[in-house]
């Protein structure tokens, strides 16, 4: 992580320079100058037969987001190839600590969908996430709003080019 300043003060050359974080930067929320470079991260949900994953990379107006067996999910985020890989703290399976991407383990609350409905719907002007294909507590919901609070906590605003959530279905991809 790199924590940006910038200069809040004019100097006097009496007293020390006031400055400010402005931004955090992590691998999965920096912007690259090489368009060949990925950044983006993933928050993954683990559950008991199905697991949840919202995919959100700086750049897009949309988060991507999946509910599916645990084997499709890993194919995901491996596909994906995320550089950073939110999960809820305490419960992250060893099939996910293993990639090219760090993980990073956040309070198991970022993940709540009661509460992450609430947030993503205001955020979009909504009374709920229905017309993205999202029904009240739905895992995918807590996934997605990990990713989006996390997205803000590091860029210090609200990332208003973010559009609305993109559901991935089983049957949109090819499967070998």
């Amino acid at each position: 992580r790199v924590a940006i300043c910038e200069q809040m003060s004019e100097p006097d050359g009496r007293t020390l320079v006031d400055r400010e974080v402005i931004r955090v930067v992590t691998p999965g929320t920096w912007l690259p100058e090489d368009a060949s470079l990925n950044a983006s991260l993933a928050a993954g949900l683990p559950g008991k037969e199905t697991w949840a994953a919202a995919f959100l990379a700086p750049s897009s107006p949309h988060v991507r987001v999946a509910l599916a067996g645990p084997d499709e999910i890993l194919g995901l985020i491996t596909g994906e190839a995320p550089r950073e890989l939110l999960v809820p703290a305490s419960s992250c399976p060893p099939a996910l600590r293993g990639g090219s991407w760090s993980v990073l383990e956040l309070q198991k609350s970022e993940f709540s969908p009661t509460s992450g409905q609430s947030r993503l719907a205001a955020r979009w002007g909504l009374r709920d996430l229905a017309p993205f294909g999202l029904p009240e507590n739905d895992p995918r919901i807590g996934a997605a709003a990990a990713a989006v609070s996390y997205m803000e906590e590091t860029s210090f605003s609200k990332i208003s080019h973010l559009q609305g959530i993109v559901c991935l279905t089983s049957e949109s991809y090819l499967h070998l």
